[in-house]
């Protein structure tokens, strides 16, 4: 009697074991490509980036074709190959690090030895992204995913006529995400590392379990633009239907066609993302763990509190689980907020807090205040004082700040030397520029002759940022920068060379009024002009000159600014 329902029922568990099987089994195919060894504007880290992002493909069970320093031919070949393999099925993967380029809105990757001398070239020397896109978008295969860290700038700007940055948007085929290393027309770093910033917040992310691509994504997002201090943010276009996860603890369902995943049909699960990450996480006032974060085993239909916290940052949300059901949430912090005191001898003063007016001194009194360490600055006529202070969350921070006679050009600065800048209000770690006391060289060169240091600048408050990419580049040596890098004077170790208008606001606000004593002759700036030559002033008549040879000997005076 019970042998028929047996049967029955060794069917179905041996037809759901084939289709878990199939679903655990499912072809991934990557091809990752990695340029580094260009004839023009070599880079450091593409072939470290593409070798470890193979080694990461592998151990998540993708068969990987990895090409190094490819040529436009191998390129082409990798691309068609790869095209061939996408139309079998499964999950297909293409990872570019090196440069590329946009032209009349589409990309191209630059391939090793491209030789190409202006914009109508591009399209002959250079692979087209869209290349791969259209063999993606031909195979119809379920999962498409496409990293491109190739928004490093365009080397060969300079014989372009359009202006046109990094990379521009293209919409992802059906099936399939885009992502770039930074968003549409802004450029990505190489990196300091043996990897680019992009890349070493992937390689950081990508075999996480039981995360889905894109909220993974959203994790190296915040890595970067923290790592980039806000200049890069990667950016995706996605026309994904489902969810695709590189690791799974359950490794059947790594890729689902529905937007839920159902591990349990008791219970709940929910995935936290927080921006910025490394919030404490409570759900209805439990504490749980930092962000991101898997919970699992949630009551189910009803509304959870969601609280996320750092030190300095809140926020919260409500979510309603669903059973069986994994749900996605980012919480997105905004700075928690407190209250300060002020005392002080002075009381008609201006308050100021991170350069921001808030008032009249008043009762000293400010309320509302974001959270964290904050200037905050009394100003009045011709006085001044300042004090860094950290306001409590949802607290009251007292401080007394002592108002002093604020410094004037031809004050005597800190270090002992002369006051020759005031800008007017602190921000960006300092408000006013000082010059040495003295010379640091009557003769020295500039350094470096043919040496390209890429992008010193000439505007105030540029000249510190010079000085230690010139450093960097040049290395220890006796040159016009190191000795003001190594400079110790007054009890002060930050001095630099002044950038070309640094250098003339010190020439008309001290040698003009016959303070400082100048030599009438030249002074190196910390400013280039190109490879052979840098920016000098000749301080007898205030003229400036963009072509004095590097290894041309001039005076130097050091500055700090604070």
């Amino acid at each position: 009697m019970l042998r028929k329902p047996f049967l029955i029922l060794l069917a179905i568990l041996l037809i759901l074991s084939v289709l878990a099987f199939g679903e655990e089994n499912e072809r991934r195919i990557a091809l990752v490509i990695g340029n580094s060894e260009y004839q023009t504007s070599p880079l450091r880290n593409p072939v470290n980036d593409a070798e470890d992002i193979s080694i990461a493909l592998e151990s998540l069970g993708f068969t990987v074709s990895t090409k190094l320093n490819a040529t436009k031919r191998g390129m082409s070949d990798a691309i068609h190959t790869f095209g061939r393999d996408l139309m079998q099925g499964g999950v297909g993967l293409f990872y570019y690090a090196g440069h590329g380029m946009q032209v009349d809105g589409r990309n191209y990757l630059i391939p090793v030895g491209a030789d190409i001398q202006a914009e109508d070239e591009v399209e002959f020397e250079a692979i087209d992204a869209g290349l791969v896109l259209n063999k993606m978008e031909s195979a119809t295969n379920r999962v498409n995913l496409v990293f491109l860290d190739a928004c490093r700038d365009n080397p060969f700007a300079r014989s372009f006529r359009s202006e046109a940055r990094g990379l521009a948007i293209v919409d992802a085929p059906k099936g399939s995400l885009v992502v770039y290393a930074t968003a549409p027309g802004s450029v990505a770093a190489d990196g300091q590392g043996s990897n680019g910033v992009f890349t070493a917040a992937l390689l950081q992310h990508i075999q996480t379990e039981d995360i889905d691509v894109e909220i993974m994504l959203k994790l190296v997002r915040a890595d970067v633009s923290i790592a980039s201090g806000g200049e890069q943010v990667p950016w995706s276009s996605s026309s994904l239907s489902g969810r695709f996860l590189f690791s799974s603890s359950n490794t059947v369902d790594m890729v689902v066609e529905s937007p839920t995943i159902s591990k349990s049909e008791a219970k709940a699960q929910l995935y936290v993302v927080t921006d910025p990450d490394r919030a404490e996480i409570s759900v209805d006032g439990e504490k749980k763990g930092e962000s991101p974060i898997l919970l699992t085993d949630l009551p189910v239909r009803r509304d959870l509190l969601i609280e996320a916290k750092t030190g300095i940052m809140l926020g919260e949300k409500i979510v309603h689980l669903q059973s069986g059901e994994l749900t996605d949430v980012l919480i997105e912090l905004e700075p928690a907020r407190g209250n300060l005191i002020i005392s002080s001898s002075e009381r008609d003063v201006e308050v100021f807090i991170d350069g921001v007016l808030m008032g009249v001194f008043g009762t000293g009194l400010i309320k509302d205040i974001e959270s964290g360490q904050r200037l905050v600055e009394l100003k009045g006529i011709g006085l001044y004082g300042k004090e860094l202070i950290d306001i409590p969350f949802d607290g009251v921070a007292q401080v007394r700040i002592e108002v002093k006679k604020a410094l004037g050009i031809g004050d005597t600065g800190p270090a002992g030397g002369l006051i020759f800048y005031d800008k007017g209000s602190f921000s960006e770690g300092w408000r006013w520029l000082e010059a040495a006391p003295r010379d640091q060289s009557t003769g020295i060169e500039w350094g470096g002759r043919g040496t390209s240091i890429s992008g010193t600048s000439v505007e105030v408050g540029t000249g510190e940022a010079n000085t230690e990419k010139i450093v960097r580049k040049l290395g220890n040596g006796t040159y016009a920068v190191q000795l003001c890098y190594d400079l110790e004077q007054g009890g002060y170790d930050d001095w630099f060379l002044p950038s070309k208008d640094e250098l003339n606001l010190m020439y008309r606000n001290l040698q003009l009024k016959g303070m400082g004593g100048f030599a009438a002759a030249n002074y190196w700036s910390s400013s280039e002009y190109g490879s052979y030559v840098a920016w000098i002033q000749y301080f007898y008549n205030g003229i400036q000159y963009n072509d004095s040879s590097k290894n041309n000997d001039c005076r130097v005076r050091a500055v700090r600014a604070f």
